[in-house]
């Protein structure tokens, strides 16, 4: 492979960044970024991986999270969401875009019972939300580090194909963002994939929107993903 003095590089910095911070563990969500962070913890030395399941995962997730902390021979030390967020959502309303509340109640509530130092996935370059993110952050008493911060999306998977690591198989499967089946943050297109997909899922969180009082369009349209309806997205 031509790319690999580069990718050689892109590890050894990445192993001397976490090493510099003696972490306890590393966050893995089951997409290909922090498949590569457990990759790179455990040649730090990390032998703990935290898995949030939200309770909303893809069952392919959750077997791939199992099956790659097992060939990685780590530690998975799986936090289930302290709340059900199919009673939640009753009383929060429904998670949007611009109101993902289900993030800090279905995960960063179980972040913050822990102490350390944890190793994160998160890459610059993943979203306009997360262009100015820092290498490092505190949450509650955590301190996220972020490795891969600079790296792109291609750099990801090369690293992957180098190593000759496998991946979640949704990838295959026409996904490019790995998480709860229904997130706002999804694309409208993977929601659209996930009737072919996942039926089941589809007609679940499909029949609860249509209960919630929005039309077929409206949801097809993906006008369910925002609280506040971006001008670019009203119709006149």
């Amino acid at each position: 492979m031509a790319n690999i003095s580069f990718l050689q590089n892109l590890e050894k910095r990445a192993i001397s960044f976490i090493k510099k911070y003696h972490p306890h563990y590393a966050s893995f969500s089951g997409g290909k970024d922090s498949e590569v962070t457990v990759y790179l913890s455990k040649k730090a030395g990390i032998k703990k991986v935290i898995f949030f399941n939200t309770g909303l995962e893809f069952p392919e997730t959750e077997r791939f999270v199992k099956k790659f902390a097992d060939m990685m021979d780590v530690e998975l030390m799986e936090f289930h969401a302290p709340h059900n967020f199919w009673d939640v959502v009753e009383s929060k309303g429904i998670p949007t875009k611009d109101n993902r509340w289900c993030t800090k109640m279905l995960k960063l509530e179980n972040l913050k019972k822990l102490r350390g130092t944890v190793v994160d996935g998160t890459r610059r370059y993943e979203s306009f939300a997360r262009m100015t993110s820092p290498s490092e952050k505190k949450i509650g008493s955590v301190r996220m580090i972020h490795p891969m911060i600079d790296w792109l999306a291609l750099d990801v998977w090369l690293f992957l194909r180098w190593k000759g690591l496998p991946y979640n198989p949704l990838y295959d499967m026409e996904y490019e963002r790995i998480g709860c089946f229904m997130c706002p943050a999804m694309l409208n297109a993977e929601f659209h994939n996930l009737k072919r997909t996942h039926p089941e899922l589809f007609r679940r969180w499909y029949n609860f929107l249509r209960g919630k009082g929005f039309t077929h369009e409206e949801i097809m349209n993906g006008i369910w993903r925002w609280k506040n309806i971006p001008a670019k997205l009203k119709f006149e």
